[in-house]
């Protein structure tokens, strides 16, 4: 079963690359496909999990395009590919092969549904490299938010199918994205923790409310702030969410990063990015951090550009 899944899967891009090809010279292509056109996953959420593919008409790598994957923000319970729409045409018409990603979203599908679908989707791109024209060994990873965590995900671990293809991508830009999900409950543990009614309390420094402690119960598939009353809850999500920080998962193989972060974000601390830039430096990883003053948690045309001289400046060194 699993091998007519695949084939299912290769007839999908066959059929859409030669429509590709019929369409004449134009702006770069999308075509929309399931990840139930190459898996066989028992929950059917993940079957339904769909992305977009943007071809180029033209390309100054020929078959050997860049992949860059753009992966939407939505604090976990929200995954629009739209959201991404708008970057990954544009690359795609300066002839890299772009994605638009979506994922799995809590609580209905907790963690760590989100990142098996994004491993499952960078799989998919590697193992139909020919088709694509793409080289499977330049695959960047661009997220926003709680995007840029998942990003952060994909270049710290490699995942491989039973086919020994691999879910690691070679290069990441997390923007304003979580990096460190135990530290952000540390940080309400003083005011929160062992509270039967958290709305009572203030919230910490940077934070204008709860709703980043709710985001990340939220992931584990927790709607009820009442479980900061039970203390052996308290210590399980705490566990939880250390092995869910993709801070946690880096090593001294995790692949080149680029931090790029606004200092008045009070949805996403700027500090997160921090702990993240210093980890990777301390493990030798290279990496860059971008902290913008003054900006917030929506990304600014001067965070976009730092993220636009990224990729450029990947492409180069990586060819």
């Amino acid at each position: 079963m699993n091998h007519l899944i695949r084939l299912l899967g290769k007839l999908a891009f066959l059929a859409a690359l030669s429509t590709l090809l019929l369409a004449g010279q134009a702006s770069a292509q999308t075509f929309t496909f399931t990840l139930g056109q190459f898996l066989n996953s028992p929950d059917p959420k993940a079957n339904d999990v769909a992305f977009d593919v943007y071809m180029p008409t033209t390309s100054p790598w020929g078959q050997q395009k860049p992949v860059i994957v753009f992966i939407p923000g939505g604090a976990f319970g929200v995954s629009n590919r739209q959201d991404v729409a708008s970057f990954a045409q544009f690359y795609a018409n300066a002839g890299y092969v772009t994605v638009g990603a979506s994922y799995r979203t809590a609580p209905a599908s907790p963690w760590p549904a989100q990142i098996d679908d994004m491993q499952s989707i960078v799989r998919v791109l590697r193992h139909h490299a020919p088709l694509l024209g793409i080289n499977g060994n330049r695959i960047a990873a661009v997220g926003l938010s709680a995007g840029g965590m998942l990003a952060g995900w994909l270049g710290a671990v490699n995942q491989p199918d039973a086919w020994g293809v691999s879910s690691k991508v070679q290069f990441v830009v997390s923007v304003a994205g979580p990096w460190d999900l135990a530290k952000c409950l540390t940080d309400f543990s003083t005011v929160n923790f062992g509270l039967p009614d958290p709305y009572t309390a203030t919230p910490p420094p940077g934070y204008p409310d709860f709703s980043a402690l709710g985001t990340v119960i939220n992931l584990f598939g927790i709607t009820d702030f009442s479980v900061f009353s039970n203390t052996a809850t308290v210590i399980e999500l705490l566990h939880k969410a250390q092995a869910a920080s993709p801070v946690a998962a880096l090593s001294s193989t995790a692949s080149p990063t680029v931090l790029v972060h606004g200092t008045n974000d009070t949805i996403v601390p700027a500090s997160q990015s921090q702990i993240a830039y210093n980890r990777l430096q301390q493990l030798g990883v290279p990496s860059v951090l971008h902290v913008f003053p003054g900006a917030g948690h929506a990304p600014t045309n001067d965070m976009l550009l730092a993220v636009h001289n990224a990729i450029v400046n990947w492409t180069q060194l990586s060819q």
